[in-house]
């Protein structure tokens, strides 16, 4: 889940999941600037392992103590946006980015049209039993 559905201008985006089994996760933002970034795994939180039944905070208290924090902000001439986050869980660590073109904190992936061939093949070679999927959208 996230901290809000609707979002001012400035305000913190926090994600929570709460995993029935050992997972790694890779959280995916299909932003309203018509670009994908990967927020996490990032330069800041590369180890996205998360523990059965708990629930795990993104970005965590120690990633915002080093200055992670995701605040939205709306596109130039817009009154409001709507995103996407696309979280994927896997058992193994299997990384979605090999080759990240940003040198950012978080990685772009490029237009949706490019992320969705690159996750279509990314997921082909995961096993439906080895991974698990899930999506939330907010406005700001």
């Amino acid at each position: 889940d996230i901290n809000k559905k609707l979002f001012e201008h400035g305000d913190e985006a926090i994600f929570h999941v709460r995993p029935t089994q050992d997972c790694y996760v890779t959280f995916l933002n299909l932003a309203a600037n018509d670009s994908v970034y990967v927020l996490f795994p990032n330069i800041v939180r590369q180890n996205c392992f998360v523990s059965a039944k708990r629930k795990h905070q993104f970005p965590s208290q120690a990633d915002r103590d080093q200055g992670l924090r995701i605040r939205v902000a709306t596109i130039p001439g817009h009154s409001e946006n709507t995103e996407g986050i696309k979280v994927i869980a896997t058992r193994k660590n299997i990384p979605f980015l090999d080759d990240p073109e940003s040198g950012g904190t978080f990685n772009l992936i490029g237009t949706p049209r490019v992320t969705v061939t690159r996750l279509a093949r990314w997921l082909s070679e995961i096993p439906v039993s080895e991974r698990a999927e899930a999506s939330a959208v907010y406005t700001w």
